[in-house]
C-alpha cells in the first residue's frame, strides 16, 4: 500500500502563512496532482509485476472531511495545533519549551504538521473502512502458522 497525501494546504502550518487563515487550495490543487501521478505510477507497477499486489492509498476525502467537519468526528479544533509555540506561529515543531492545548483529544492537528493520535486513529479506521480491509480476527480462516526450521543433527 502506498499512501498518497492529504489536504496539504490545510494543515495549520499553512492556514497561519495564508492572509484569511482559510486553507491554501493552490497547494491543496498540488496534493490532488500528486496522487493522481502517484496512483498512475503505482498501478503501471503492478502491471509490470504480474506476482505482486500494489495498491494506491488515496487519503484525501478522508482527511478533508475530518478537517471540513470536525465535530462529526469529536474535534472542536481542525485548523490550529494543540502544540504550538503559544503566539508565536508558525513554530518549525512542538519543542520543550512548547504550550499544549488541555485536552489533544479534541484537536485534528498536534503540531503545525502533524495530525494528533486521535485523528491519526479515526482516519486509519475511515481508511479501512473505505478500503474493505478486515482485521484479522474478522476474517474465514487464520493465516497458516510458519513451519519450524529443521534442527540441526548431530553427526557423533
Amino acid at each position: 500500500m502506498v499512501f498518497g497525501l492529504g489536504p496539504m494546504g490545510c494543515i495549520p502550518l499553512q492556514r497561519v502563512l495564508s492572509t484569511s487563515g482559510n486553507c491554501q487550495e493552490k497547494t491543496n490543487k498540488l496534493a490532488l496532482n500528486f496522487n493522481k501521478a502517484s496512483s498512475k505510477v503505482v498501478n503501471d507497477l503492478g502491471k509490470q509485476l504480474p506476482n505482486s499486489s500494489y495498491r494506491f492509498g488515496d487519503a484525501y476525502d478522508v482527511v478533508n472531511n475530518v478537517i471540513s467537519n470536525p465535530s462529526k468526528y469529536g474535534f472542536e479544533n481542525a485548523d490550529s495545533p494543540c502544540c504550538s509555540f503559544g503566539r508565536i506561529r508558525p513554530a518549525l515543531t512542538c519543542i520543550p519549551a512548547s504550550k499544549l492545548c488541555k485536552d489533544r483529544s479534541k484537536y485534528v492537528f498536534w503540531d503545525e504538521y502533524h495530525p494528533s493520535d486521535k485523528a491519526n486513529e479515526m482516519i486509519a479506521t475511515e481508511l479501512i473502512k473505505k478500503f474493505g480491509f478486515k482485521r484479522v480476527d474478522q476474517t474465514q480462516s487464520s493465516s497458516p502458522s510458519p513451519e519450524l526450521a529443521p534442527s540441526p543433527t548431530s553427526d557423533d
